[in-house]
């Protein structure tokens, strides 16, 4: 049975102590939705057992969906009716309370049945303790982060934008000129005609619509005439001004005044935390123009500031452990330079003569190798020759020889089991690891190679989360955790508290998961998210 109770009015206090009670389990599905929307209705949800959404996605995480009624009706042959919305026909429909009713009662019904199902198949996995330990207790650290929102500069968005636009005008003149003529610059079927056919440029792969015109296209014919470099830079200006220096300002909540981000934790196969509205994973951090869009978000009083604390190399640490090469474990202890040591080894220099050109070759390959990256891979970024990025992949190998054995002995896991795990469970099951498609093959094995390093990485983020945010509370600070992005932490932080919440991200992220290898955390202070400051960190006493 179940019962329907409208929050409208608030919840009556009998009930919201029975909701609130650690003693008394739950089971519900998108548990983090779930505790916000109580939270409105001022009560909290205690005691959770289970999130059949978390449930289904670490039993299958490459499944594209994970909501109540596709579960329901594969696993329960149950339909969990959808709630009606406005359309063309009628564009003031809105759900009965009946149909409220129906939904809700019957949505209750099938996570309750969900969850004995999914806890069995979690046993049976492996993976009871990565839920338990892992994703649940993370959904409570999402749901304070995602209602603390953060302050966005918009004076400086606003100046952004004019900027941007003047920038992608020029741009769009300047790629006119070199052609001759005006041409609709937004318009790939138009833009693969003014490339393949007018200019007679290479083609690439064919889509159902036409010869791409994308930017992976694009990047191989940029040396082939003036208008492509043209339209890979009006394409990156562009995106910022629409999607940051103006798109943020319509995110702005009009009551706190701050952007709230969503945080979606049933969407990467890789286990790594995901964000919309807005995707702050997409900015570009890497470069000029993006860390200018970084700039705009900031603390949100006088009397506060911001902390960053990021993994140094994460994925690299976690590859020496998992392969155990004892030359990539040796450079981390010692605290090397990794990637100057690499490229020693790869051009056959002294490292002390290692050119700045060099030493990048060899970062994006250390890089690279953990996606799977080939000969052709590191040419084609590095502006090399094939050859030369082959006998600099071999020395690679040379040097690192447990790294090699570790890709081809994790490809031969994935053949036979159909499946790779990170280092606490998580798994990703991989598909056409034995295609006759050289290039489908090819991407299943670099998703195989890959997925244990960053699923790894993005296990012990999830436990570091949990622990900053159990040790902020502890220790009674005020500092909020607002933001996760790749390998880094965003709190804002009053400022007497800045010296005591940096020593918590230092140690608690430092010691989240236990490595061959040191975590190494950079921690970084400043007004806004991109003009920090790097911290000399002191322990705690």
């Amino acid at each position: 049975r179940a019962w329907y109770l409208p929050t409208s009015d608030g919840v009556p206090p009998s009930l919201a102590a029975l909701l609130a009670d650690t003693a008394i389990a739950k089971t519900v599905h998108d548990a983090k939705t779930a505790r916000r929307a109580l939270r409105r209705a001022g009560a909290e949800l205690g005691g959770l057992r289970t999130d059949t959404m978390l449930a289904s996605y670490l039993v299958n995480a490459s499944r594209r969906y994970h909501d109540i009624e596709s579960l329901a009706t594969e696993r329960l042959k149950l339909e969990v009716p959808l709630l009606p919305v406005p359309d063309r026909k009628d564009p003031h429909r809105v759900a009965t309370l009946d149909e409220r009713i129906v939904r809700a009662g019957v949505g209750a019904v099938a996570a309750q049945r969900l969850g004995s199902l999914f806890e069995d198949e979690l046993d049976r996995l492996g993976m009871r303790k990565l839920f338990a330990e892992v994703e649940v207790p993370l959904a409570d650290v999402l749901v304070e982060m995602e209602e603390a929102g953060i302050a966005v500069d918009t004076a400086h968005l606003r100046s952004l934008g004019d900027e941007f636009a003047r920038e992608v005008a020029r741009i769009e003149r300047e790629a006119y000129e070199a052609v001759g003529h005006e041409f609709p610059i937004n318009s790939p079927k138009q833009l693969a005609s003014l490339l393949f056919e007018e200019l007679k440029l290479p083609r690439g792969r064919r889509t159902a619509t036409g010869y791409s015109t994308d930017a992976t296209v694009l990047e191989e014919l940029r040396e082939a005439h003036p208008v492509v470099d043209k339209i890979l830079e009006y394409r990156e200006i562009e995106k910022l001004r629409s999607t940051y220096a103006e798109g943020l300002g319509a995110l702005i909540d009009p009551e706190t005044k701050r952007i709230h981000t969503t945080f979606d934790q049933a969407v990467a196969a890789t286990g790594r935390l995901s964000s919309k509205n807005p995707n702050l994973q997409n900015i570009p951090i890497r470069t000029p123009l993006g860390r200018r869009i970084r700039r705009a978000f900031i603390a949100g009083s006088r009397d506060t500031t911001l902390v960053a604390a990021d993994y140094s190399q994460i994925e690299l640490r976690v590859l020496a452990h998992m392969s155990g090469d004892p030359e990539l474990t040796k450079a981390f202890r010692e605290g090397a330079d990794v990637h100057r040591r690499t490229a020693a080894a790869g051009f056959g220099v002294p490292e002390s003569e290692v050119t700045r050109e060099q030493r990048d070759v060899a970062k994006m390959l250390n890089f690279g190798i953990v996606y799977g990256m080939s000969d052709f891979g590191l040419a084609w970024r590095m502006k090399m020759a094939r050859g030369d990025a082959q006998r600099f992949i071999d020395e690679y190998f040379k040097l690192y020889a447990q790294v090699r054995r570790y890709v081809i002995e994790t490809k031969a896991f994935a053949v036979e089991q159909g499946y790779v795990e990170t280092l606490l469970g998580r798994r990703r099951y991989i598909a056409d690891m034995t295609s006759p498609n050289r290039s489908i093959r090819g991407a299943a094995e670099r998703m195989a190679i890959n997925m244990p390093i960053q699923g790894t990485a993005a296990d012990i983020m999830k436990i570091a989360m949990r622990r900053v945010y159990d040790r902020i509370a502890k220790e009674g600070l005020e500092a909020r955790v607002l933001l996760q992005v790749h390998d880094e932490l965003v709190a804002e932080v009053p400022r007497g508290e800045v010296d005591a919440v940096a020593a918590v991200f230092w140690e608690e992220m430092g010691r989240a998961y236990p490595l061959d290898v040191p975590l190494v955390v950079d921690v970084r202070t400043g007004d806004n998210w991109d003009d920090m400051t790097r911290m000399k960190v002191k322990a705690a006493a």
